[in-house]
Order: structure tokens, then sequence, then C-alpha cells
């Protein structure tokens, strides 16, 4: 069945208004009418119903179609709208146009033998240009305001912010931070090679860092340092590469903020090794400190997890802590190519994670991987381990739910679609036989109608409960929206699938539901031949549904296919 096609007529000659609906409801589209005869009661019926599309006349007794046009304008009502008129002249159709209508159509079609073609075409045009319109221009105002929030920020933040481009790394931009941190100018800094500010100027090893962004790894943070009047001064940046749709480098962003008293922190901290293993000690986190070759620092959590009492112990009997890790696919480990932290330093965020088993037990935990360069001169680098086992079981309890249909607690659509492919793929490969139920509840709308909806829902909890008691425990049942729902008979020929659902129907229809009483289901039954993909096996299943329903419903119909 078609979408259904929401219309609004606006016109004060009910003869017109009488003859479009009839045109319409001939047009063999799902068009639903509504009509009105003035202003006011076009604006009431926009506050009530959704409409896809207003035809509405050029001149009524209140107001001129122009007049209604500008009003929708300033109450934002965005429908697209086909201006109608008795005077066929091109100028009407401009002003209309002009004023904001999708399109312009005569009531002289009315009377041409192709109006239903001409007046539904119309109709289906003017939807899908005006849903192109709006989505451009939502999306250009979109760009605009990040645009211009992008700029505020950026312009007048205190972070050190800069923009260069990759071939010859020479400055785009350079926002009031960064010139008031190196007292200079954005006109002297346009143009200007922006190695002396963030790296050593000629340097193979520090323009390898710019080189190493990749569309994968487009972001890198290090610090730096320059040599003022009034001492060393470091700043730690974060490079990010920016793409084009083919992969090439656009343009770098720079962000550094200045980090000396960080840095002079550090320096003493290093020539202090007990007081930096006590800073260490004190994260919950398992952190390392490795220059690649081996474990430099190690803090109490990492100890206690691996159960060493020191860090020698652990160098005796591992070269590294990637040997404890377990082999789990998508996660660091000791299989991958190359050394762990140049996958680290080249894997995205989401892929970091990696798993151990804490000393003596058997249950493994997960940590999420975060690595940041301590000293690029030195290629020292502290890695930090923290625990998300729960994260990670949590995200898979949500997985597990977002294949259940809330109101019935059987699968829903999307998780029978892969189920349904799955099944039809291992029913070809062995060759086994495969069969789909659709069905739906008879004049399910007047149950909801009559007795409301929260009696609606108790009324599918209750049929799911039949079905599954008369199912077997193979069978995939699931709701595929609304009050229909389909059941999977795996190894399940077409003849026992038309039994299956003969069942299910006298079931259904001799079990008394709470406020309805009686109710009945259409069934419509299809079996899995061998040309047959997802959409066909559904669309046969599917049609037989519609056959079932067609031929006074409370039955099943059994589909074979046109081999």
């Amino acid at each position: 069945m078609s979408k259904e096609i929401r219309i609004l007529i606006v016109d004060d000659d009910r003869l017109i208004r009488v003859a479009v609906k009839r045109i319409l409801s001939r047009s063999g589209q799902n068009f639903i009418v509504d009509d009105v005869s003035n202003t006011s009661l076009l604006l009431e019926a926009l506050k009530t119903k959704k409409y896809d599309c207003i035809i509405l006349d050029y001149v009524l007794a209140d107001a001129t179609g122009i007049d209604i046009l500008k009003d929708l304008n300033n109450f934002v009502i965005n429908i697209p709208v086909i201006m109608m008129t008795g005077q066929g002249d091109e100028l009407i159709a401009v002003k209309a146009l002009k004023a904001g209508a999708s399109d312009y159509l005569p009531k002289s079609i009315l009377s041409h033998s192709d109006a239903q073609e001409i007046l539904s075409y119309t109709i289906q045009n003017a939807i899908d240009v005006f849903k192109i319109k709006y989505e451009r221009e939502r999306t250009a105002n979109a760009l605009r305001k990040s645009e211009e929030r992008y700029r505020s920020l950026v312009e007048h933040s205190p972070m050190l912010i800069m923009r260069f481009f990759p071939d010859d790394k020479t400055l785009s931009f350079v926002n009031d931070g960064f010139c008031e941190y190196f007292n200079t100018s954005r006109e002297a800094m346009i143009g200007e090679s922006v190695l002396p500010y963030i790296l050593k100027e000629n340097d193979d090893k520090s323009l390898s860092i710019i080189n190493s962004l990749t569309r994968g790894n487009p972001v890198l943070s290090f610090d730096h340092y320059i040599e003022t009047g009034n001492g060393t001064k470091w700043q730690l940046w974060t490079l990010q590469a920016f793409f084009d749709t083919q992969g090439n480098i656009l343009e770098y962003q720079c962000i550094g903020e200045d980090i000396t008293p960080l840095k002079e922190a550090e320096k003493e901290l290093y020539n202090q090794k007990v007081y930096f293993q006590s800073i260490l000690d004190s994260q919950e986190n398992i952190i390392i400190v490795t220059d690649k070759k081996e474990i430099i620092e190690a803090n109490h959590s990492f100890l206690i997890f691996f159960g060493y009492r020191n860090l020698d112990e652990f160098k005796k009997e591992h070269s590294d802590v990637i040997d404890l890790s377990i082999d789990i696919p998508g996660y660091i480990s000791k299989k991958n190519n190359g050394h762990w932290i140049d996958a680290l330093l080249n894997e995205s965020d989401t892929e970091r994670l990696i798993s151990f088993k804490p000393y003596g037990s058997h249950n493994a935990k997960i940590f999420s991987v975060n690595i940041n360069i301590l000293s690029l001169e030195r290629e020292v680098y502290v890695v930090t381990f923290s625990d998300v086992t729960a994260l990670e079981q949590k995200s898979k309890s949500f997985e597990e739910k977002a294949s259940i249909d809330a109101l019935t607690g059987i699968f829903n659509k999307d998780k029978f679609y892969e189920m349904l492919a799955n099944s039809i793929d291992a029913s070809k490969r062995y060759k086994t036989s495969l069969s789909l139920i659709f069905f739906d509840i008879d004049h399910f709308k007047d149950i909801n109608d009559t007795y409301g909806h929260q009696t609606g829902d108790e009324v599918l909890q209750t049929l799911v409960k039949i079905i599954k008691g008369c199912g077997r425990e193979l069978d995939i049942f699931a709701r595929w929206g609304g009050e229909e729902f389909v059941v999977l008979l795996p190894r399940t020929d077409l003849n026992n699938a038309l039994k299956a659902a003969e069942k299910f129907r006298k079931r259904v229809m001799n079990t008394e539901f709470m406020n309805v009483k009686h109710l009945t289901c259409s069934f419509g039954v299809a079996a899995l031949v061998k040309n047959d993909d997802v959409d066909k096996f559904v669309s046969r299943a599917d049609k037989a549904l519609y056959k079932a329903k067609e031929s006074g419903r409370n039955r099943v119909v059994g589909i074979k296919a046109k081999l």
C-alpha cells in the first residue's frame, strides 16, 4: 500500500472542492483529502492536522491566495501550496510563484480527460520539490550558523589557534590569542612559515610529525618550545588535518596553549623519581611510562593488577605489558603487526581497547587505552589503561535491547530483517525449507477507536502470548509494525506453514480477549524458492496477506512462487 498523502483543498466554491476530491479519489494514489471554504477554517485545520500539500484558490471571499501565502510564511507553516484559479493568465501564475507557491494550475484542467494524471503529478512534484528546497535551506542555514559560531569562538579564543597549507606550510589564519602570545599581528603572520612556531625549522623528524597525519589518524598532540628574551616558553599543540572527499589534505589546524609552568614542573619531577612515582600511584587507572623498548615506570595499580611486588620483578618475566594481553578481534594485542605503541598511535579512538586478566582471576577485564607523548625528543609515552568492562557489558545489553520490540517483547522489524537474511543464506546453503507467515489483526483500528490505545496495546500483548504458545522454539517471531506480525519457520515447506498459520488463526479466533472479547486475524504464507532474496520473499508473503484480507479476512492464504 502506498504512503498516505494528505491534501487540504481551500476553495469557497463547493462544486470545485467536490470535483477535486472526486478526481483525486480516482487517481489510484492514496490521497487523504480534506476541504475548507475560508481562511479561518484553513488555519483551524492546520492546527489540528498535518498536511503534505495545500490546493489553494487564488480568490476567496475573505482573502486572496497571495494574502494567505503571506500568512502561512508569517506563521512559519512549511507546506507546499498549489495555487488554483479560474483565471488562467500567466501574470497570476508569476505572482503566485513569487509569493511562495510551489506550482500553479488553472481550474480548467478539472474538465480535461487527463485531469487525474495532471493533478496527481502536480501534487507529487510540488511535494518532492518542496522537500528538496526545504532541506537545502535548512542545510545552508545550519552551515552559516556553524561558520559564524566557529569564527566567533576561534578569533577571540584565548587559545593559540592557527591554520596553514600542506604544500608550503605557510599560515592562512591566526587568531587574537596567537598574535598576543607571540607579540605580532595577523597581517604580519599571514603567508609566513608555520615551522618556527610549532616545530623546528628544516627538521626532518619534526616535519614527519605533520606528514604522519592520515585520514584514519587525523589528530596528533605534541609539545614544542621556543627561546625568547625571557627564557624558554613551552606550548602543547594539537595538530589536526582536514581532508577533501578524495582523501587529500586541504589544510591543517593547530591549537596550542602555553604549558611552560607544566614543563618546569615536569622537569623537576623527572629529577625526583619518587615524587613522580607517588603521583602515578595515586591514580586508580593502570599507568605506564614507556619508550617502546621497555617500561620505564609503572604505577601501583599496575603492580596490584598483574600481581608483582615491583617493576623489576615484572621485567624478569615479561619484556612488555602487551605479552599479557588477550587476543580479541579488533582489540590491541601482541598479534598485531609492528609495535603496539605504533598501533595505538595509528588506530582511531573507538578501536583503542585491550583486554587483560587480573592476577588470580579467570575473568578478563576490558580497558580503553589512551596514549600521550611525554617527550618528542626521547620518544617517551605515557599510556593509561582505564577499566571499561562495565561500560562494554552495558553496551552489549543496550544492543540486545535495541533488537526487541518494547511493547510485545518479541523481535523488532530491524532485527527480524537481519535474522531473515541469515536464515535465507543458511536455507540455500544447506538446501532446507523455509517459510514465512505475515499476519495482522482484522479491523484493529476499530478496536483502538472504540476501546482506546491502552486496550489496543493489551490486545497486541495477548496476541503475542497466543502465537508464542502454539509456535515452535526454532520459529522466529517479530512485530513488523503496528498490528502486523511475522513468523519465520525454518525447515518448513509451504503446506506445513499453511497448517501452522491455520493453527494460529483458530487459536486467536477461539480466545477471549479482555474488553474486546473476540477478534480475528488474516494470514499470508510464502515459501522460499531458489531465486528469492529478502525483498522477493517478504513481498510474496505480504501479497498473500493482502489477498487474505481482500477475500473477507479471518483466513489463511498461501502464494506459490512462479518459477
